[in-house]
């Protein structure tokens, strides 16, 4: 009877033993095979023809803010992005406003009801609006944000030529005070060279279908009155002008890249 526990005894310590040793094992072998997650990918910086389309929320400043209340600027540019975040520009803008602050240009020649008076005695008042240019070389850099090494900050200055005037709508060709070259001595044409400053955030997508920049900008012009005589000043005007301003940037981006790109680039 003894002998007969002994045994039973014996085989159940060896079965408890067997059955630990096969639960570490298990629980070893199942360490052994967990799955890591894989590291995630990485949009390299890549190289880029980059052409640039955009519109500027213009606020003038200084002497500018005594002529134009408001203007806008649409432009564009082509230029080229290292893989370094170098970025080399030209770009060349359309200005435009209806928001003139000067608008007493031909108070010299108007009648006492305010009207400019033509060969036929009819009355009219031209409209005054704003027209203008300017065409700029920029140097730039990116500071990538994120795994995307193509989007972040973007920084860059520039410098350029800036001309604008007066543009008079609804003129009336019978008018001889305004006839001719006399119209072109109350445009205030004005030109000379510029700084611009930007500062913003530049996306560029790794399907490359969300590629766009917004900023604030800064420009500081060193102008002057471009014509040889001023005609409701009766002589000319050879003062040099602050034509300062700063505005809202936005615009869409359409990349060129130039550089092999493997898929690791384009996977997050």
């Amino acid at each position: 009877m003894l002998k007969n526990i002994a045994i039973l005894t014996v085989f159940f310590l060896v079965s408890v033993s067997v059955s630990a040793q096969t639960d570490s094992t298990t629980i070893d072998s199942t360490k052994k095979i967990e799955i890591k997650p894989a590291p995630p990918m990485v949009y390299n910086p890549q190289r880029a023809v980059l052409f640039r389309f955009h519109y500027v929320y213009s606020i003038p400043q200084a002497d500018f803010a005594k002529r134009y209340t408001f203007f806008a600027q649409l432009g564009g540019s082509v230029g080229m992005k290292f893989e370094s975040g170098w970025d080399l520009r030209l770009e060349g803008n359309f200005l435009f406003s209806k928001f003139v602050a000067e608008n007493g240009v031909f108070d010299s020649i108007k009648g006492s009801n305010g009207f400019i008076i033509d060969r036929n005695g009819f009355q009219f008042d031209p409209q005054i609006s704003m027209r203008g240019y300017s065409f700029s070389a920029h140097l730039g850099k990116l500071f990538p944000l994120g795994r995307n090494q193509n989007s972040g900050i973007f920084i860059s200055g520039g410098v350029g030529f800036l001309q604008h005037r007066l543009h008079f709508q609804n003129g009336n060709t019978t008018a001889p005070q305004i006839s001719g070259d006399l119209i072109d001595g109350y445009d205030r044409l004005t030109n000379g060279y510029y700084f611009n400053e930007f500062i913003g955030y530049q996306h560029m997508s790794a399907n490359k279908l969300r590629n766009f920049f917004v900023g604030v900008e800064f420009a500081q012009g060193k102008t002057k009155y471009a014509r040889n005589w001023n005609n409701d000043l009766m002589a000319p005007d050879d003062r040099e002008r602050a034509d300062n301003y700063w505005g809202f940037r936005i615009g869409w981006i359409l990349p060129i890249y130039t550089g092999n790109k493997g898929q690791e680039e384009y996977t997050f």
